[in-house]
Order: structure tokens, then sequence, then C-alpha cells
């Protein structure tokens, strides 16, 4: 508790408890200075009470922190169902089958594993129950509980000036003489208050040599949880990405496999249509004149000028289509123009 100038025994006491009325905001200013926050402006009006507080949160500042674990309770894996799709093969949608059977009928006991899970809570509350770790608390208390009791200092501080400016307005406005206002007792608008004289750089050593030990404590129980592994649930898992990929790469494959056959099938597009271009122009630039050609020369010439060589249906059929007709004499083919 803390003894005030006006000697009465401040409300906000070191040690809090519910029947507190400034409970609520003592355990915010415990937070606040177990964290990194900063506190709102115009907490305290006077620089004296700034100073204080400043010093006592940089002393929170140098308490080191606490671990603080948080387990993760295992539980049963649900695999995705892998559908099918229409371009699958036989052997894919057999693999597939397979799989989907195997994963959405899996089921694994973790009885185990929740009886290790709820070991480690029990050892959690232990620790958390230590007298260590009461110690650290009731040493944010206590500073939480000084701040406290500086704004409330401050508060009577910024009234008690009040009260003194109005008396010297009043004064003013009466004209008292000289005489009378050396007889008037002076203000005393600054008390003087011992806070948390007691917490000093020794404390901060000795929460933070029990902060030490409660960290170690936490970080080998969380390290004997974090090491529980269930292998069925991992095998189960693992069949499934590794199909998952198998399944990917063949799917792939036969993407690729498409689109190489669609890019032939362009390309033999392509040359049909320059074969045709070819015809026509070769026809037009080496044939002018004439009115009647031995089809034979003209696959010949052609194979000379494209290096392309065509069978004669495969002429007759190029060279009809560009205003000329075939003709068989003697079981001799002529081109004749039309």
């Amino acid at each position: 508790m803390v003894q005030t100038q006006h000697g009465c025994v401040n409300s906000v006491g070191f040690k809090m408890n519910y029947s507190d009325e400034f409970y609520v905001e003592k355990q915010n200013l415990v937070k606040f200075l177990k964290g990194n926050e900063v506190l709102p402006s115009g907490y305290v009006a006077h620089e004296q009470h700034k100073g204080i507080i400043e010093r006592f949160i940089g002393l929170c500042r140098q308490v080191v922190p606490l671990v603080v674990p948080v387990p993760r309770k295992l539980t049963e894996v649900k695999v995705p169902y892998l559908d099918i799709q229409p371009k699958d093969t036989n052997e894919m949608r057999k693999m597939i089958d397979k799989l989907n059977i195997k994963t959405q009928s899996f089921t694994c006991n973790h009885r185990k594993i929740d009886e290790m899970y709820y070991r480690f809570e029990a050892d959690i509350g232990k620790i958390y129950v230590s007298e260590d770790y009461k110690v650290v608390e009731e040493f944010f208390e206590r500073v939480a509980g000084v701040i406290r009791s500086v704004k409330v200092d401050d508060e009577r501080l910024s009234i008690k000036e009040e009260e003194a400016r109005k008396a010297i307005c009043m004064a003013n406005k009466r004209k008292y003489d000289d005489d009378d206002d050396s007889d008037d007792e002076p203000l005393d608008v600054y008390p003087v208050t011992c806070y948390g004289s007691d917490i000093s750089i020794k404390t901060v050593l000795e929460i933070n040599r029990r902060i030490t030990a409660i960290n170690n404590e936490l970080i080998k129980v969380a390290a004997t949880f974090e090491s529980l592994r269930c292998h069925k649930c991992e095998g189960i898992v693992k069949e499934f990405e590794v199909t998952s990929k198998i399944i990917e790469r063949r799917r792939r494959e036969i993407r690729e496999e498409e689109e190489l056959a669609e890019m032939m099938r362009q390309e033999e597009d392509e040359k049909k249509g320059d074969d045709k271009y070819d015809i026509e122009r070769f026809l037009a630039k080496h044939f002018t004149t004439r009115e009647r050609i031995l089809l034979k020369d003209i696959v010949t010439k052609y194979e000379e000028v494209t290096s392309i060589h065509k069978t004669l249906v495969e002429m007759k059929e190029a060279v009809c289509k560009y205003g000329w007709k075939v003709t068989c004499v003697s079981k001799v083919y002529y081109a004749v123009r039309v």
C-alpha cells in the first residue's frame, strides 16, 4: 500500500483483487508493462510525475520476456477426394480409385497423443502456479499499483493547484494589504511522496533470474510435446501427396502430347496451303503461254524448282484446281489449259 502526504492510504495498493475499483485499469497497466505499448498522452499532467512513471517503465522494459508456448493439438487428418478427369487413362483411373478408397476410409486413434497433450497442459499449469511465477506477477502488479498511485496524486495535485489559483484570484479581488498577505500560510502544492522505494534494478535482476528459470521449464515441456508425431497420419498424407504428383505428371504429359499433335497438324495444314500456293504460282510463272504440256514434265520441273516431289496423281489433282484439265492419250497424261 502507498502512504500519501495527506495522511490516508490510497485504494490503489500493490496487491490487486476483484473488489478493487481500479482492478480493470491496473490489469490494463500490467498488460502494458509486459508489452511494448505506449501510455496515452496526458496520462499525468506534471513533469515530476512523468519522470517517476518513466523510471518504472524503464525498469519493466529491462525484464526478460516470458516464453509463451502455444501447443497445437494433433487432430485426425482429412485427405481430400481426388477427382477423375475425362482424359485420364484407365491406369490413372484405377490408381485414383484405389487412393480415394484408402484415404476416405482412413481412421486413426489419437488417444495416446491426446493423453500426452493433456499432460503437457497440466505441466504448463504447474509452472504458472509456481512460486517464481507468482513473484513475477506480483512485481508487475506492484509497479502497476505505483503508477496508478502516481496518477491519483497527480489528479489531487491538479485539484489543489486549481484551488490555489482560485484563492489567489479571490485575494486579488478583495485587495488585501501587504500585512494581511504576509500572515497567510503558503500553499503546499507539490506533495513529496516516496513511490516504490523498494523497487530498484536489484529487484529487476531477481525477477529476470526467476523468469529465466520459468522459461527454461516452459521450453523443456514444449520440446517434449513438439516431438510427438503420428506416423500413421503422416504416412497416409505422404502417400496422397506422392500419388497426386504422379497423376499430375501424367496429366501434364498428356497435355504436352496433345499440344505437340496440334502443332504438327497445324504445320501440315500450313504446308498443304503453301503447296497449293506454290503450284499455282509455279504454273503461272513457268507455263504462261503453253496450252498443252506433258504432266510428267510439270512434275519434273516442279521438283527441280521447289525440291518437292509429287506423284502424277497428286499433280493431276493439284493442276485441275487452277484452270487446267488432264487428258490421257495412249497412256500418256497431258495437262491442257482450259
